[in-house]
Formats: C-alpha cells, structure tokens, sequence
C-alpha cells in the first residue's frame, strides 16, 4: 500500500469520472436491489396491490424530492469534497452530529452491502435449485447455511470489492451499462407478459388487497418507501468526480427515484399476471407463496416463465444480476468514500484516507473487504435482521443533511430552501420513528430480534463515541450533551422494546400450550 506521503488524503479528486449518465445510474443502481423481484410478491401485493402499491410509490416519490433537493442544495455548497451527510453535519452542526450521522450511514450501507451479496445465493436456490448447497453445514437462527454458499458469498464480496479498487475509471462505465441492462430486460419481461394477459388493465384485478380500507394499504407501504430507496443520494459521495455542474444533480437524483418507482411499480404489476391454474387469482397465490418453493415461490419468475418459457428465466435472472452487481458497485462506493473521510478527519485509522491517483480510495475498499468476511457465516436470517434497521440508520443521515441545508439557508434568507429543508426533517423524523414503534403506522415495525441488533449497534457506537473522546484524539467530540441523551436513549428503547417483545413473545407461548394441554384433558385433541 503505497504511504500517505505519496499519496493525497483529500478525496477532493483530481480526475473527473462521472457523466450525468454515471451519476444516474449510480443512483439507482443503488435504490434497486433484490428486494425488488421479491417484496412484489412477499410484501407489496398483500399489503396493497398494484393499484395500492402504484399509488404509495408516487406519494412517497414527492416525499423524497424534498430529501433530494435538500442532497443538491448541499452538493452545490461542497461539491469538492466526499463523505455526503457526514460532511455536512461536520461543517454545520459540529463534530457530534456528524460522528452519529457517520455511525449511522456506515451501518446502512454496508447492511445493504450484506443482503445484496447473500442474496446471490438466495436467488440460486429458487432458480437453480441446491446447486450450490454441498460441503458441511449448520443452521443459525432457522437458516441451513451451506459451505458451498458461503464460498460463493464470500468470492462475491471480493469480486466487487476487487473490481471497485482496481477498475478505477471503467467502474461508472460498467455500472451504466449494467443499469441499462437491467432496464431493458424488465421492460421486455413486463411488456411481453402484459401483451400475452391482453394488454388490459383488468389482467392486475383485484386492483387492491383485501381485509384493509385503500387509503390505509397505501399508507402501509408508503411507511415503506425510504428503505425501498435508500441510495439515491449515493452520489453526493462522488460529488467531487463529476463532469457537471452540481446544480444539475437535482434532476439526476429525481429521475433515477422516478425510473426506480417505476421498476417497482412495473415488477409488481408482473406478480399479477400469470397465477398457477389452483389459484383463483394472485391474492390466493400470494397468499400461499411461503409454502412454495422453486420458481413459482418468485411470483415474477413465474410470471416470465409462463410468458416466455426459460427465455423469461433468462431475461429475469439476467435483471436480478445486473440489479445486485450496480447495487454492490455503488455500495462499494459509497462507504468506502464515507470512510475515507472519517479518516481524513481522525475518527479511524488515518491509513484509510489514503486515495489512488485514479480517484479510488483503495485502502477503505479492502477495509470493507475485511469487515464483510464474517457475514457469510452467519446466515441469511441475521443478514436480515441487521437489513432492518438500515431505515431508521440512513434516516437519522437524511435528518441531519435536511437540518444543515435549512441553517444555511435561513442564513442565506432562501425561505424556498428553508422549506425544503424543513419538510425533509419532518420526512426524516417520520421515517425514523414509525419503524421504531409497533402499530404506530399501517406498516411493518421492527422484528424482535431487529431491536436486539438495533440496540447493539447503538451500544457499539456508544462505546466508538467514548472511546473517541477519551483518548483525546477528537478534542471537539462530547461538546454535544444532546448527542448523549440520543445514543442513550436508542440504547435503552431499543433494549426495552426487544425486552417486551420476548416476554409477550413467551407469554403467547406459554398460552398456547396451555389451550393445548386443555385440549388434551378435554378430548379434543385427536394427536
């Protein structure tokens, strides 16, 4: 590894790599991943339908504009720089602010680094079948892991963090390419499939699911809306390697949340149009989708396979490559550049500032390497546990950014941009709070075992923060009281709520067997 003398820290980026083309598709190669193809079929049509899940889409891409034009406000005002919400929070609202918002936005990425590498393997099992399940194996928390899919997990993460630190300028162009790719392999799957159902819209009825007024499934999945996005902002990682002006990275970020809404919106409407002959329509097949296995457990691989034959196999499973490989890439990007500049700023090992002269910061590249070497050995269910948490974490990063562009604009008197500014804190603060508590929204909350990790992860950071202060290393660190009241209190919710989960958890146990041991003593247990 070359030394820091013979290299810059700055990641101020002394070569322009990125077309507005790149930057797009960086973007929403980052709001795209696995969960696209699958939550369709698993979360999106029994919670609200295609007509529901459209709906929701729409609203929650207006919502984000704010968070957008908030990203682009800030770009403008530090386009020479990386490290994106951390940065800001830094330069705005002090040292305190930017270590939780930096603590926060490393957790997210890499969680989403995680479930797109594991999610290889997950894929193979449907489509191919046990073809990567030989060598020993065990089982962690339900999930039978497998030493064949482990190797493939762990070559994956070395491909990508491999391809990141030595592709230099032909990363963006792969990316783009595989974006591209991506697209044009939906929009054929989806088109041929709508054409073959008659190209009329009453081939998605039933427009909503059943059992909950319209309005409330649309709000269910708008409380889903900013993890389904996370990554848009990745490029203000990059935003020292464009080709363009900043001002134009507003329209770059609203067309790839629009064009990912739209592939959203487009695989949902896929899971609708082919239902194996025993099923009446797709809410009974989706319905049932848990005890299916193979291809007709991925309610869009079977609807390109019933329109297409293996062609729709191969058109799909070419999409889902190229959605897990721009994700990885872009992932790869990101968190590494948030590395480098908590390094550059002492709260990690100053070795990982290092920067190539092609624009990559090689050193936090391998870092992610390391620190990922572990997850495949724990099994996809704690991948998705940690997966979770990734919509509170890159909220309190979007909080903090919407809160640094209304300072600097109620400073600069643009009430325009005040507003914004504001409204992304209120959008920040919603998407923050309803995951963290149970029934306050028409949405998934957190799992217990999800608050078990949350309530790890702000221990940890708890400690980074302490530790950070104590050895004396980052003297304007623990200016903040507020900063401890927040990580105190996330400690302590998320312990209780993980608490109260387990005992009403073992009390509902405790029930049941008790119903059953009556039914026994009664008779009416036939076992």
């Amino acid at each position: 590894m070359p030394s820091l003398s013979q290299n810059t820290t700055s990641p101020s980026m002394r070569t322009s790599t990125l077309s507005r083309l790149d930057a797009w598709a960086l973007s929403l190669g980052c709001v795209l991943g696995w969960g696209a193809y699958v939550m369709p079929g698993t979360t999106f049509l029994p919670m609200a339908g295609p007509a529901g899940t459209a709906i929701a889409m729409g609203l929650g891409c207006l919502l984000l504009l704010c968070i957008a034009a908030n990203f682009a406000y800030m770009m403008e005002r530090r386009p020479e720089g990386c490290g994106s919400a951390y940065s800001y929070a830094r330069l705005v609202l002090g040292h305190d602010y930017a270590f939780l918002c930096a603590w926060a936005l490393g957790m997210a990425y890499l969680s989403l680094i995680w479930a797109n590498a594991t999610a290889f393997t997950l894929i193979a099992r449907y489509l191919c079948g046990p073809v990567f399940q030989w060598g020993p194996q065990y089982s962690i928390l339900g999930f039978d892991v497998y030493f064949g899919e482990t190797l493939v997990t762990l070559a994956i993460l070395v491909l990508f963090g491999l391809i990141s630190a030595f592709g230099g300028r032909l990363v963006p162009r792969l990316q783009t390419l595989l974006v591209i790719v991506l697209l044009l392999a939906v929009t054929t799957c989806f088109s041929i499939s709508f054409a073959k159902a008659g190209w009329h819209i009453s081939a998605f009825a039933p427009a909503f699911a059943t059992g909950r007024p319209p309005v409330a499934q649309v709000l269910g999945i708008a409380g889903l809306i900013p993890w389904a996005f996370v990554g848009f902002e990745t490029i203000a990682h990059s935003a020292g390697s464009f080709r363009f002006p900043p001002q134009k990275s507003l329209s770059i970020m609203v067309l790839a949340i629009c064009t990912g809404a739209v592939v959203y919106i487009a695989l949902t409407c896929l899971a609708t149009l082919a239902v194996p002959d025993c099923y009446a329509n797709w809410q009974e097949y989706v319905a049932n989708l848990e005890n299916l296995r193979g291809i007709v457990g991925i309610s869009t691989f079977h609807t390109a396979k019933s329109a297409m034959g293996d062609l729709g196999l191969v058109l799909l499973g070419i999409a889902v490559l190229a959605t897990l490989a721009t994700s990885l890439l872009g992932f790869y990007r990101a968190t590494a550049r948030l590395i480098s500049a908590m390094a550059k700023d002492g709260l990690l090992p100053q070795r990982l500032a290092v920067w190539q002269a092609d624009g990559t910061p090689r050193a936090a590249i391998f870092a992610i390497m390391t620190l990922s070497a572990v997850i495949p050995f724990l099994g996809r269910t704690a991948i998705v546990w940690v997966t979770d948490i990734s919509t509170i974490c890159v909220s309190i990063a979007y909080l903090h950014t919407s809160a640094c562009c209304w300072v600097l604009a109620k400073n600069n008197q643009q009430r325009h941009i005040m507003f914004t500014g504001a409204m992304g804190v209120c959008i920040a603060a919603l998407a923050f709070i309803i995951p963290l508590v149970p029934n306050l929204w028409n949405s998934n909350t957190l799992t217990t075992e999800s608050y078990l990790v949350l309530a790890a992860w702000s221990c940890s950071g708890f400690i980074a923060y302490h530790l950070a202060i104590w050895r004396g290393r980052q003297r304007h660190l623990g200016k903040s009281p507020l900063m401890w009241i927040v990580m105190l209190f996330l400690l302590f919710f998320a312990m209780g709520m993980w608490a109260k989960n387990v005992v009403y958890e073992a009390i509902d146990t405790a029930n049941k067997e008790i119903a059953r041991i009556h039914s026994i003593e009664l008779g009416v247990d036939k076992r």
